[in-house]
């Protein structure tokens, strides 16, 4: 089968952050002389994904870099909330970080589902250069919704899995209830690929196929190795269908409130995570793809899929079904 994409270009993102506070205004921190200043982090992950390493790696670099006076407290396995909670939070500066995935935040920064097509980015790379370009129109747009992205990381590939049957093909979509993700583009696409989107909370998922109130699901690769349901399904899709990069982002009230100079502090210590979230991104694919065929899953190659969804979305663009 095809292997994942895995190219050796880093990307570097200079992201556009949040404005020194005006004359008069009380900073968290004074020169590091008050007590330490504590931030919650906010990730749904388990500690062992890729994205979740880098965040506590994120955390570590912060304390070190200020010898403990700024400091970083991750809560894993979505203890704060789910994506869409947190990014409320977030909002409102309940939470200072959070750890999410482009597709929950375009429900919040519309403009965002733009980016969120399949296949108009070749490899995982072009999406993020296409941020890079487009980094001042996606930070201005961001912190109108009091967030500030700190930085992008490297997207996962995608993968179907279910325990019904072997996904050849996009018509072998039609009638499966998939769980996704619950943001509007993925329940769009699931939709129309024939699937029904199926909303089920992580902590029931196990049991919802269990019992036939879902069938599999669509997620990223990593997401799914360290799922609860790895275990229960036979068939398995890779896909390079979508890019769906994680992010880092800052609550623009509670950032408002941080001195500038922490504020590039922490803007630094979270691009030096960019090249360790990669490594052990792409370490994980190709430790889940031995285990897959290890375990005698059927793995379906990717290329094929992939052109037959490519078709469905060309037909489907000329036939004006697509809402852009």
């Amino acid at each position: 089968m095809a292997k994942p994409k895995i190219l050796k270009a880093i990307l570097l993102i200079i992201v556009v952050f949040l404005p020194a506070l005006g004359c008069g205004s009380q900073s968290i921190s004074d020169d590091y002389t008050t007590p330490p200043m504590v931030l919650r982090l906010a990730e749904t992950y388990s500690e062992e994904h890729p994205s979740a390493l880098a965040t506590q790696k994120f955390a570590d670099l912060v304390y070190e870099q200020t010898d403990g006076h700024i400091q970083i407290k991750v809560y894993y396995n979505g203890e704060l909330g789910n994506e869409a909670e947190v990014l409320e939070q977030l909002q409102f500066g309940g939470i200072a970080l959070a750890r999410v995935n482009l597709l929950a935040l375009s429900d919040v920064v519309i403009m965002l589902q733009d980016y969120i097509k399949p296949f108009i980015y070749p490899t995982p790379d072009d999406i993020l250069n296409t941020f890079a370009d487009q980094d001042e129109n996606i930070s201005s747009a961001a912190q109108l919704e009091k967030l500030v992205p700190l930085v992008w990381y490297y997207p996962d590939i995608r993968c179907f899995y279910n325990n019904k049957t072997v996904i050849h093909d996009v018509d072998d979509f039609n009638g499966l209830k998939l769980q996704s993700s619950i943001s509007n583009a993925m329940t769009e696409i699931i939709s129309q690929m024939g699937s029904e989107p199926v909303n089920i909370l992580t902590g029931d998922t196990f049991k919802s196929l269990d019992r036939g109130f879902m069938d599999g699901g669509e997620s990223s690769f990593c997401s799914f190795l360290l799922s609860d349901v790895y275990a229960m399904v036979p068939y398995v899709s890779i896909s390079d269908y979508l890019y769906c990069p994680d992010v880092i982002l800052g609550s623009g009230v509670t950032f408002s409130k941080i001195k500038r100079n922490d504020q590039e502090l922490i803007i630094k210590c979270a691009k030096e995570t960019f090249e360790y979230q990669k490594t052990m991104l792409l370490d994980l694919q190709m430790k889940g793809l031995k285990r897959l065929e290890e375990k005698g899953a059927i793995i379906e190659d990717s290329d094929i899929l992939d052109t037959s969804i490519r078709e469905h979305f060309d037909a489907t663009k000329i036939n004006g079904v697509t809402h852009d």
